[in-house]
């Protein structure tokens, strides 16, 4: 079993990929709050527009990713099994 350190480095490498893969476009954003992070192109379809809840995530994380998004985007939002939202 990873560790919580393991873990948290895993989500990490994986913010740092899709970030700028996703919102590398001129309506590409970057978005990230503790527990959570967004990286939309901003473009029609979910899988243009990848968000995540880390394992450090709780209530509050998932309420700011929300927040932080336009209702009517489509996204995909991966959760780890350790997050508490």
């Amino acid at each position: 079993m990873p560790t919580d350190d393991e873990l948290l480095r895993v989500w990490q490498a994986y913010q740092n990929v899709a970030q700028p893969f996703f919102a590398a476009g001129p309506a590409g954003a970057r978005l990230a709050g503790p527990g959570w992070f967004a990286a939309l192109a901003n473009g029609p379809s979910g899988e243009l527009n990848a968000c995540g809840l880390t394992p450090e995530a709780t209530d509050t994380s998932a309420r700011a990713l929300v927040s932080s998004i336009a209702t009517d985007l489509p996204l995909i939002v991966f959760v780890s099994e350790h997050a508490d939202p």
